[in-house]
């Protein structure tokens, strides 16, 4: 899980309201113990400035207003003083919560919110050196707290690899062990961006590489949209139904896990109606006691997770009988030798699959069964196998994965 990247009491600006007094609210620790003890690892987002220590001391704002995005703090970067709270600010956080939390993220989008209060371009040269500074003394208080701590950079808004790439020239590469990014919010999953993300990121890999980094990549933030009913603009890339939005999570998880990248679906729970953001259904928040009820997105996510613990990608030979139709694959090693391959056709979803038939042969892999997941609907049924070739295959617009069981 990852908490704090957006207005929470786990961020500077609640923690510390009086100067030189940083206040961890109880709940939120208690929460961090529980999900520690019950084997959950967190990342901690470290974020924003403080008002407290801004040149012009705080706006007024509306009673009740989030201080983020309404009333965003600049950047501990104006005054020396600003940047030194915010290191004594770090240094509490991972000191308190070390044992506990291992993963630290130094901001949250800076590409594009980096100069937020100012409405300043984020991506200049002197924006992205500020955010440099911030990091690399950020990773020396938190090695000097917790040498064991994994480090992150601040996970960017999108897939965006030049501003990375810009913070990877001043020299950050070697001090990380993360390296973070937002792709897709509402993407149709029939765009140019979407189909090339698999090439994208292995390319990407190696620009990283090739400054130093070494760590592993997480994508912390990505979502579809089902709002009902459907606003007028619709955020992101667009609304789709509920189906739909569970079988995009059900692509977009697979794809995710075949290159090795830690993933987050956000969020869990979100309020805006317009939006839609999580995997349940917004209640009426009038009613005295407000149902949450959990789309077909939640039961889909758990399948998943269930389906791809312990799975590692790996390269499978697959060959269809069915040449006319357009395939999308990833493959994966379970333990006790099994092979687990996830098959769909690509393009956009929708709520009434169109379905293609087709033989599957695995050429060179030895296997004495097979069975059939539908990640739809988490059922599973056995497979006919002749001459080690799977013959009638149904394969739909979400993944069906086959399991193969060693000979």
């Amino acid at each position: 899980v990852r908490v704090a990247y957006w207005d929470s009491v786990l961020n500077w600006h609640y923690a510390e309201q009086e100067k030189g007094k940083i206040v961890i609210d109880p709940l939120a620790d208690q929460t961090m113990t529980e999900t520690y003890e019950n084997g959950i690892s967190t990342v901690l987002c470290l974020a924003y400035g403080n008002w407290l220590y801004s040149k012009q001391g705080r706006r007024k704002g509306e009673k009740q207003i989030w201080v983020v995005p309404f009333e965003w703090p600049p950047p501990p970067t104006e005054t020396e003083e600003h940047f030194q709270a915010w290191l004594r600010f770090v240094r509490t956080m991972v000191r308190h919560f070390k044992g506990r939390i291992r993963y630290y993220e130094i901001w949250n989008e800076q590409n594009g919110n980096w100069n937020a209060v100012y409405k300043r371009p984020s991506k200049t040269e002197q924006a992205i050196s500020e955010y440099v500074r911030l990091v690399k003394e950020s990773v020396r208080v938190i090695r000097e707290e917790y040498p064991e701590a994994k480090i992150m950079l601040g996970s960017t808004g999108g897939f965006d690899r030049e501003y990375i790439t810009a913070c990877l020239k001043q020299g950050v590469g070697p001090l990380l062990d993360v390296i973070p990014w937002h792709p897709f919010y509402g993407t149709q999953q029939d765009l140019p961006q979407y189909r090339s993300y698999r090439s994208d990121v292995r390319a990407w890999r190696k620009v990283c590489e090739s400054y130093g980094f070494k760590g592993e990549y997480m994508a912390t933030e990505s979502g579809w949209y089902a709002p009902y009913p459907a606003p007028d603009k619709p955020f992101g890339g667009g609304a789709v139904s509920e189906i739909v939005k569970a079988k995009y999570l059900a692509r977009y998880i697979t794809m995710s896990v075949g290159l090795d990248l830690t993933t987050f679906w956000n969020t869990t729970w979100h309020h805006y109606t317009w939006w839609d953001l999580g995997l349940f259904r917004n209640p009426n928040s009038a009613d005295p006691v407000s149902p949450t009820q959990p789309q077909a997105a939640y039961y889909v996510l758990r399948t998943m997770c269930t389906l791809l613990d312990s799975a590692t990608p790996a390269t499978v030979p697959v060959e269809f009988s069915n040449k006319q139709a357009e395939f999308d694959l990833d493959a994966f090693r379970l333990p006790g030798g099994r092979t687990l391959v996830g098959v769909w056709i690509p393009g956009r979803a929708a709520d009434d699959s169109p379905r293609v038939t087709t033989d599957i042969a695995f050429p060179g892999l030895r296997f004495a069964r097979a069975v059939g997941i539908d990640t739809l609907n988490g059922t599973e049924q056995p497979l006919e196998v002749s001459g080690g070739r799977l013959r009638g295959i149904t394969v739909k617009d979400y993944p069906t994965f086959v399991r193969l069981e060693p000979a």
